[in-house]
């Protein structure tokens, strides 16, 4: 479901862009807008089944065209010969939209054990890395690049029995922040972070853990964090948007931020 402003405008014409977790959630709503407005677009994720779903909606929705390619983040080899499978067959390499990641069952912070850490972190703090590292090499012959992670607001302030997360996700917006300085005077490549706050199936797989209270008193604080819609957004309506400006010529000037898409839930300072 596109944005009706973003209607007929093909903000995203020329562009060729992957798009990690692709199967489902925000990285599915980004795909079909970037479809819409006239991207090519390589969706990758290890769910075959609902990646190759959500690509072909996708495509149904042009002008743009989108691919799906199975490809596993913590695998070097696998993210290697995915993404430059992916640069032949779109004809270059503009933006990497890295949305893929991972969340575990809520857990005191004292009883978190070493494999505990090995999932997240391998997953979230080191894919990052590493999806950013193949791109940026893949995106140098071309004088400029554009890449967007996925941070949380839960590393800002951290999140109690979250605190894997929440330290991963920070040291994602870190992450961000290094490369940003680093392969802007390099590479001319750009690097900003969002911090969603988006309905999406790990959302609701997370939430799916809660008692009916403590549910129940996580649903009281939404509304009331929520200046706006006094709850968590929409991944078509509230965050593709957001993508497409991050990803097209308008953000040019833009590298280094913080971009919270969360209804006011958390207003980042500098």
């Amino acid at each position: 479901m596109g944005l009706a402003l973003l209607e007929g405008k093909n903000l995203l014409e020329g562009k060729k862009i992957i798009v990690t977790g692709g199967a489902g959630g925000i990285g599915s709503a980004t795909v079909d807008e970037f479809v819409r407005q006239g991207a090519t677009v390589t969706s990758v994720d290890v769910k075959d089944e609902e990646g190759l779903k959500y690509a072909e909606e996708a495509n149904a929705h042009g002008p743009g065209s989108c691919t799906y390619v199975h490809c596993n983040i913590e695998q070097e080899k696998e993210v290697e010969e995915a993404f430059a499978q992916a640069k032949e067959d779109m004809g270059g390499f503009d933006v990497l939209i890295h949305c893929a990641a991972v969340m575990q069952a809520m857990r005191p912070a004292i009883e978190y054990r070493r494999e505990d850490f090995n999932y997240i972190f391998d997953n979230d703090m080191w894919g990052t890395i590493l999806v950013d590292q193949v791109a940026c090499r893949l995106m140098q012959e071309y004088g400029k690049g554009v890449i967007v992670n996925y941070g949380s607001e839960t590393g800002l302030h951290g999140s109690p029995n979250d605190g894997l997360y929440s330290s991963a996700k920070a040291g994602v917006a870190t992450w961000t922040r290094v490369i940003a300085a680093e392969w802007g005077h390099a590479y001319n490549i750009r690097c900003n972070t969002v911090l969603p706050t988006i309905k999406t199936p790990m959302y609701r797989a997370y939430v799916a853990n809660m008692e009916p209270d403590e549910y129940e008193k996580f649903m009281e604080s939404r509304r009331a964090k929520h200046p706006i819609k006094g709850d968590m957004g929409d991944a078509d309506i509230d965050i593709a948007p957001v993508m497409v400006f991050l990803a097209c010529d308008m953000s040019q000037y833009i590298t280094g931020q913080l971009f919270a898409v969360n209804g006011g839930n958390t207003m980042v300072r500098g």
